[in-house]
């Protein structure tokens, strides 16, 4: 469980490093600890984040649009079967959130957020929930 908290903190950038995983290069120096992972500008972002904000809806709400978009645009225009249409649309729809937040995260005055992605795979299953109700 500390490998899997380590490595999203690494890899999201939540905040520094436990005292417990901080490593100096050189065991017999006096190096200095480990600096912050983010600029206190990122952390007070990352504070602001709020799980019911109007990003968090725009986020869920393009999500749902791109599956039934792409569901029904791969089942309609490229003959997709219903596995593999729902696959691409799901796919793509993830892709994109992704890369979204990714890029967000290289704006210095942005972050990358757990929330918005939450929000996306929300949509993305209430997109696949209206879709099962229907022929597509």
């Amino acid at each position: 469980m500390k490998v899997i908290m380590l490595l999203v903190s690494v890899l999201v950038g939540v905040g520094t490093l436990p005292a417990q995983y901080r490593v100096s290069l050189s065991p017999f120096s006096n190096a200095p600890q480990a600096k912050p992972l983010m600029s206190d500008s990122k952390q007070s972002l990352y504070e602001a984040d709020k799980w019911f904000a109007s990003d968090k809806v725009k986020h869920f709400s393009v999500s749902c649009l791109l599956v039934i978009a792409g569901k029904i645009g791969s089942k309609e225009v490229l003959n997709f079967d219903r596995a593999a249409s729902s696959t691409s649309a799901v796919g793509s729809a993830l892709l994109i959130g992704f890369a979204k937040e990714v890029i967000d995260d290289l704006n210095p005055n942005n972050i990358f957020s757990l929330k918005d992605l939450a929000a996306d795979l929300l949509g993305i299953a209430l997109a696949l929930l209206l879709l099962s109700l229907t022929a597509y």
